[in-house]
């Protein structure tokens, strides 16, 4: 339920308590309603403005995608059920190549739309409960609850291509891992995709798949 109506509802309870203790000091109906009214009016601006500031609060104010630490939060739930249910989940890490020469050349206006532009991108390539996040600067990331690596990877994919061909050529390096195959946890799910992606970054417009928990292992 929208904090605004659960403030209206918070609004018409102080006006069951108003009327009882009003009506025995005044006769008058209109002053009644008055209040009434006021107090309701009172109850639906204050949640309006306390889901605005929840909104800014959980979103990057360019993109309108989720900011980090929300995202993080997020993840780290999505993996409790993951564990609970015994599902996969897949985190796809974006990093957009040579943003800032493309910033430097173009301006920070255009920079600003071209990350505007791959969110809503990144929104039309996903399902309803998937969850797109900013991780910071050009990079971006998606949570896919109850999708395998291969799915994951044929999402990254599309992304990437449809990306080359919307903006002219500029590319995207990508970052793949999924739990359990790669991760336990959201922390290791984070930072073992984000490897991947920076191993992606070498090559430029690619993608790289993490290792598998075995390799992490002997590698360690």
């Amino acid at each position: 339920m929208r904090i605004r109506y659960i403030g209206v509802g918070i609004g018409i309870l102080l006006t069951s308590c108003w009327w009882f203790v009003i009506q025995s000091f005044t006769p008058y109906p209109i002053l009644i309603g008055s209040l009434v009214i006021f107090q309701i009016g009172l109850g639906y601006y204050v949640g309006k403005k306390f889901e605005e500031l929840q909104w800014l609060a959980f979103h990057d104010s360019l993109t309108d995608v989720f900011a980090n630490k929300y995202f993080f939060n997020k993840m780290e739930e999505e993996i409790v059920q993951a564990k609970k249910y015994q599902y996969e989940v897949t985190l796809i890490v974006f990093d957009l190549d040579h943003f800032k020469k493309y910033n430097d050349t173009c301006g920070h206006v255009a920079g600003d739309q071209l990350l505007q532009d791959f969110a809503r991108l990144l929104k039309k390539n996903i399902r309803r409960g998937d969850v797109i996040g900013r991780w910071g600067g050009e990079e971006f990331v998606i949570l896919l609850p109850q999708t395998n690596t291969e799915d994951g990877v044929e999402v990254a994919s599309r992304i990437q291509q449809n990306f080359r061909q919307q903006f002219n050529g500029i590319t995207a390096s990508i970052g793949i891992a999924s739990f359990p195959t790669h991760a336990q946890t959201a922390k290791e799910l984070a930072t073992y995709a984000d490897e991947a992606m920076y191993e992606a970054k070498k090559k430029r417009d690619s993608l790289h798949i993490a290792k598998s928990i075995a390799n992490y292992t002997s590698s360690g």
